[in-house]
Order: structure tokens, then C-alpha cells, then sequence
């Protein structure tokens, strides 16, 4: 399944929150199903650039396409994570590459993300997702 079309379904759920603690409750829900992390793997060279908060993501890429699990020590973080996560499982490298900015960007926008939060946390999620194509093109 394309990445817009993961994105949708986060992105219609997100556009049905009343308010910020609604959207801040939703992403903490989400943030807690993601699965556990190795110690092993939170290493400097893993570790999100310029964020609030500790994050940690490996991208891994095989013949169903790329993968990526990582953790963070912030809540609603980990949520962002999830969605990020479930939206890039298996996509190629070559649509993350070639359409990830404007379909995250467009996401964003259109979920609330940008508006709703302090200007830290929303800049989380392009952070993770820079670090994460950063990652891809390190593959």
C-alpha cells in the first residue's frame, strides 16, 4: 500500500479530534502499542538530531522494502513514531526518497500536527522523518 494511502487513514482520524488533548490522548494511545526497542540499538550514531527528547530509529531495508523501529522517551513522540512507522513498512526506497517530503509535509498540514502542538514537538515529526531519509539513502 502506498505511503499517502497509510497516511489517510491517520491522517481522517486525526482530523476527528475536538481538541489538542484529544489529539495529544490519540497519539499516546498509539505511541504505546509500538513494539520494544533494544537497548542496544540507543547509540549516538541512531539517535534523532534536534529533538526535545531522546530518539532512536534503525531503518533496515530487504525484498519487501524498508523498515523501521525505533523509540523515544516522550509519549507523545512514540506516537508520532507509530504513525511514521506504519506508513513507511515496506514502501521502497525510491518513494520514500522521491515522495516522502511532500506527502509527510502534506500529512501534517492536513492531520492538525502543525497547529496543535508547542513548535517543538510538531518539529519532531519532520525531524524523525529527515533522519529517517536520511537512513534510507545510507542503505
Amino acid at each position: 500500500m502506498p505511503i499517502k494511502e497509510r497516511l489517510a487513514t491517520r491522517q481522517e482520524e486525526l482530523q476527528m479530534m475536538e481538541n489538542q488533548r484529544e489529539m495529544l490522548e490519540y497519539l499516546i494511545e498509539i505511541g504505546k502499542e509500538l513494539p520494544d526497542f533494544p537497548v542496544d540499538f540507543m547509540e549516538q550514531h541512531n539517535e534523532v538530531p534536534g529533538c526535545v527528547s531522546k530518539v532512536y530509529i534503525i531503518v533496515s531495508k530487504d525484498e519487501t522494502g524498508i523498515h523501521v523501529r525505533g523509540t523515544a522517551n516522550a509519549l507523545i513522540v512514540k506516537g508520532y513514531l507509530a504513525i511514521l512507522f506504519e506508513a513507511l513498512e515496506g514502501a521502497s526506497p525510491q518513494e520514500i526518497l522521491e515522495e516522502g517530503d511532500a506527502l509527510i509535509g502534506a500529512f501534517v498540514e492536513a492531520s492538525g500536527l502543525n497547529v496543535s502542538m508547542v513548535a517543538s514537538r510538531a518539529n519532531a515529526f519532520a525531524n524523525v522523518f529527515r533522519f529517517i531519509k536520511q537512513k534510507v539513502k545510507d542503505i
